[in-house]
């Protein structure tokens, strides 16, 4: 490692890391074939000083490797605080602080198992209220259209319900649902509604001679939201809470 002096005017043409906006006589530290920097911390007479140093987190980041670490005393006092919270979460998962990784990773494990399995129940619970819902309503003009407006709990199986009415024969499905951003995270994520409060979701048999992603985006459209999707399936948001009804109606008027 050496460290130069050099005039500002002299360091600016030199291979800096990260150009200096400092005046006057620069300090720089070279370690040879890795590394020229201004010097930008205090000075001490030998590494030693320094104390313990902890590398905290090391990443690429444009090409480059950002490491981020603390040292002297607050190299110590970073370490007390993450064994401070091992030993915490340790006890919240009833095992040791060493044991916490491989704790999280089975939590993780069954809580992905416990999504997977609500998942399906959803499924068999949409397909039969798709049932139940076609059972309700008249064939006119060729079709069942089920219309109905679920409330944010009923997320997950919105998307089902839809999906499940479609399979039948003749049949559409205009589904929605209010009050999504108080419906569980993994569910807004699944259903892809983020950043709307409402979403809807229309759909038809395969074959059916509408078209659901023209009807939806003219229909959303009406009322400030949007969205899109194919011949057979089309989801959007953006429509205000009160107007759900009021859109499937001008949706099914459309039809």
């Amino acid at each position: 490692m050496r460290i130069l002096f050099r005039g500002a005017g002299e360091a600016d043409r030199m291979d800096l890391r990260k150009p200096t906006e400092r005046e006057g006589d620069v300090r720089l530290i070279e370690i040879e074939g890795f590394d020229l920097s201004a010097c930008g911390g205090t000075h001490v007479k030998r590494t030693g000083e320094i104390g313990t140093i902890a590398a905290r987190r090391i990443e690429l980041v444009k090409g480059n490797t950002r490491v981020e670490f603390v040292c002297g005393y607050r190299a110590l006092r970073s370490a007390r605080r993450d064994f401070l919270n091992l030993s915490e979460a340790g006890r919240l998962l009833s095992g040791a602080a060493d044991r916490v990784p491989a704790l999280v990773a089975k939590q993780s494990e069954e809580l992905r198992a416990a999504i997977h399995a609500r998942e399906r129940l959803a499924g068999r619970v949409a397909e039969y209220r798709a049932a139940e819902l076609l059972s309700t309503v008249p064939l006119r003009n060729g079709r069942r259209v089920v219309r109905q407006v679920l409330s944010a709990e009923e997320l997950l199986e919105a998307k089902m319900i839809a999906h499940a009415v479609a399979k039948q024969p003749s049949a559409v499905a205009l589904v929605a649902v209010k009050g999504t951003q108080g419906a569980k995270a993994q569910d807004v994520k699944a259903q892809g509604v983020k950043g709307s409060s409402t979403a809807l979701f229309f759909a038809q048999s395969a074959g059916g001679t509408a078209d659901m992603s023209a009807l939806l985006r003219r229909t959303v459209a009406t009322f400030g939201g949007k969205g899109g999707g194919t011949r057979d399936f089309a989801q959007g948001g953006g429509v205000a809470e009160e107007k759900l009804e009021e859109a499937l109606a001008l949706a099914e008027s459309l039809l």
